[in-house]
């Protein structure tokens, strides 16, 4: 965005250090005839070769400035300000690796990564796509569990059902969800090339013998006892394992399992999204004891089953999550409903301590914390403005309760349709509240985070890559993140910079909105409200980036994903 060509670059995308164009001559060999050739140009550093589309993922190689590589195909990921262009894209090499478009030079068009896999899949309907190696089958879905067997890149699949398992970032997508094939295996979806859509393992598929055990007399078997348990291992980062009364970090803490203690698991359920030292997921397993933890920290081999929601929770009082009323000094007012025109029922002192229920959509306030839409429902059934609320804690919506406006909004770990689904309530809130188009935020969001998948919007759900200003992050972000990171200008030379970091997907679109109508440049394109075509532009145009091909960028996905559809509120 910077017109002085000031080029960040998060992540270490270009290496620091120049040692010629001798580097990545692996690359350079793996040329293929059938490549698109085309010339890396940097600042004067390597260029970081990369296993996927941002610089989230691994180094795989570099190539000096003023090599020549060979591009397969593009698509898009991770938005990059390089020497060349500022843009989302990233081309694909004939060897499967990846290098950000903004640093390569080509007069050439190449085709859409998509398109080229969809042409090679097999008459299945799946194909193995690796970054060149081959695939390992495994006996769970799990990246430790035992080995059964290799397919080749671009090996036909023949899939039958899908699991949740180890959170893997492959060479297709990043993704929990293993498949099993009709040999018995599970493959990572993550390297799985696929247009289909599998139903679900049976769960039902007994562990143990459905059979009833022919038992005439009852009363001479012993009492019940828990069903026959999976052991496991906690493995956490050095600290002990919280066990919950839930599946949710907000639940009350029941216990605790030091690191490298045993667990006893019985079944599996989904709850909170967790990154945790073995893995990422939204699975909490059972434990025999009744209590939850979080399957992102826990090491084992097996598939659980899925705990049967028939069976009454071990305990029937409703979950409750605690915070702090955090004000300007004054007290905080308790409301008998999610309005500041509802009557006051009480107040609660700065620093106070408050016992959350649930949460619903009532007036938007702007708070000490945070602007919020949200209210938080106390035990006692009054109500408190989520916008003076301090709390690790995601509530879930209150029975019969408004939702909130704008819900959780998208993460990386969705699919593209999933994540513009959840992108379309903070979006058009965001035009109704400031008049951007429901289309061009989505898209923007979409090509300056990946699909969610960038540092900036998996760990500060920052989707927009805007910045605290002055160390202040403004009155929606809920705080500033500070980077090591490169500008050139245009020898590169470290630096830091400070991001804003927010509460929710939802609050960082909501930002977007605010910072584009408060920043005068940008006035005349708000004249065009209901043209996201010509919004665009000018927003392009007032120096919002620098890349010549940016609203061509924002356009094709606004296209090829029908965003427009959404403007029609």
């Amino acid at each position: 965005m910077n017109p002085n060509l000031r080029r960040l670059l998060l992540g270490a995308l270009v290496a620091t250090t120049t040692t010629g164009t001798a580097l990545g001559t692996n690359v350079a060999a793996a040329a293929a005839s059938s490549g698109v050739s085309a010339t890396v140009r940097t600042a004067g550093g390597p260029l970081n070769v990369r296993v996927g589309p941002s610089t989230q993922t691994a180094v795989a190689d570099r190539v000096g400035n003023g090599a020549v590589v060979s591009l397969a195909c593009q698509t898009s990921g991770q938005y990059i300000s390089g020497a060349v262009r500022s843009t989302a894209q990233w081309d694909r090499l004939t060897n499967g690796r990846w290098v950000s478009h903004a640093y390569v030079q080509t007069g050439a068009s190449l085709p859409s990564c998509a398109s080229l896999d969809a042409a090679a899949t097999s008459p299945t309907g799946a194909n193995v796509r690796t970054e060149g190696g081959p695939l390992n089958v495994r006996s769970a879905p799990s990246a430790r569990s035992a080995l059964t067997a290799t397919l080749a890149n671009g090996s036909a699949l023949t899939l039958t059902c899908q699991v949740g398992g180890d959170y893997i970032s492959g060479a297709v997508r990043a993704s929990s969800q293993w498949d099993k094939l009709a040999t018995g295996g599970y493959v990572s979806h993550a390297y799985v090339q696929t247009a289909q859509t599998l139903p679900a393992c049976d769960s039902t598929t007994p562990v143990s013998s459905t059979t009833p055990v022919s038992s005439p007399t009852p009363v001479s078997s012993p009492a019940p006892t828990q069903p026959a348990g999976h052991t496991a291992t906690a493995h956490t980062e050095g600290g002990p394992l919280n066990v919950r009364t839930g599946p949710t970090t907000g639940a009350s803490v029941a216990g605790q399992v030091a690191n490298g203690g045993s667990l006893t698991l019985t079944c599996q359920v989904g709850g909170d999204y967790v990154r945790g030292a073995v893995r990422a997921s939204s699975q909490w397993d059972k434990l025999a004891t009744g209590g939850y933890v979080s399957h992102a920290y826990v090491q084992t081999d097996q598939t659980l089953p899925a705990c049967d929601s028939t069976t009454p929770a071990s305990s029937p009082t409703p979950a409750t999550y605690p915070a702090t009323a955090h004000t300007e000094g004054g007290p905080l007012n308790v409301r008998t409903g999610p309005s500041t025109g509802a009557s006051r029922a009480g107040q609660v002192a700065n620093g106070g301590s408050l016992t959350l229920t649930c949460a619903v959509g009532g007036d938007y306030v702007s708070g000490a914390v945070r602007a919020s839409s949200q209210w938080d429902k106390l035990t006692s059934g009054n109500y408190v403005s989520h916008a003076y609320v301090q709390t690790t804690a995601s509530l879930p919506t209150c029975a019969g309760g408004a939702p909130v406006a704008g819900g959780t909004g998208p993460v990386g770990s969705m699919t593209n349709a999933q994540y513009i689904a959840a992108s379309v309530a903070p979006a058009q809130a965001g035009y109704r509240e400031f008049g951007v188009p429901a289309s061009v935020t989505i898209a923007q969001s979409i090509l300056e985070s990946g699909w969610g998948r960038s540092g900036l919007a998996a760990k500060d759900r920052n989707f927009f890559g805007i910045k605290c200003f002055g160390g202040s992050p403004g009155p929606i972000a809920n705080g500033c993140h500070t980077y090591a990171t490169y500008e050139c200008t245009p020898n590169c030379y470290p630096t830091y910079a400070s991001f804003r970091t927010y509460a929710s997907a939802a609050d960082s679109f909501r930002d977007h909105g605010l910072f584009l109508t408060t920043n005068s440049r940008y006035k005349p394109a708000f004249s065009h409200s209901n043209d996201a075509d010509q919004f665009l532009y000018q927003i392009w145009k007032a120096g919002y980036a620098t890349d010549g091909s940016y609203v061509a960028k924002v356009q094709a996905l606004m296209r090829d994903y029908n965003l427009y559809q959404y403007d029609r509120l």
